[in-house]
């Protein structure tokens, strides 16, 4: 569910997600007293336009498992009830995102120049002050996707 941010990595780890819309319509549906009437997405992956996603129903037996960046921020902590961090370094990060993201952007040098401004500053900074790692019960190493390596569980 992003939002609309400035282009600099401190703008997108402050405003890149509206965690007001995570909240309201799909962890607090989805939560204990929720009605289970949820919504995916309020904006498309670039983050240009809205989406007009309809609101669907969860099953009363459903399970949500939630990925997306940032989503460790101490303003959705009560909406939990397993913490997974998915650990890859920041080079494969830029190797990612730029092959992934260079298909809606103007050319890979564009996508990279994202990753280089935008994401990883803001991932640093989320990491360096919230330390999803060390909140996770569980943390993955996922450097080689066909070989994800749990490096830590709590129980």
């Amino acid at each position: 569910m992003l939002a609309r941010s400035d282009r600099s990595g401190k703008g997108f780890f402050a405003v890149g997600w509206d965690y007001d819309a995570v909240r309201n319509q799909l962890l607090l549906p989805l939560g204990p007293d929720g009605n289970r009437r949820y919504v995916v997405g309020v904006r498309e992956t670039s983050a240009r336009s809205a989406l007009d996603s309809p609101t669907r129903t969860a099953t009363p037996d459903a399970v949500l498992l939630a990925d997306g960046a940032f989503l460790q921020r101490p303003e959705l902590d009560a909406h939990w009830d397993l913490r997974i961090y998915i650990h890859v370094s920041f080079d494969t990060v830029l190797h990612r995102g730029t092959a992934r993201d260079q298909a809606w952007k103007d050319s890979p040098a564009a996508a990279e120049h994202r990753y280089l401004t935008r994401y990883i500053p803001g991932e640093r900074r989320y990491v360096n002050e919230i330390h999803p790692a060390d909140r996770a019960q569980l943390v993955v190493d996922n450097e080689d996707p066909a070989y994800p390596i749990i490096t830590r569980a709590q129980q």
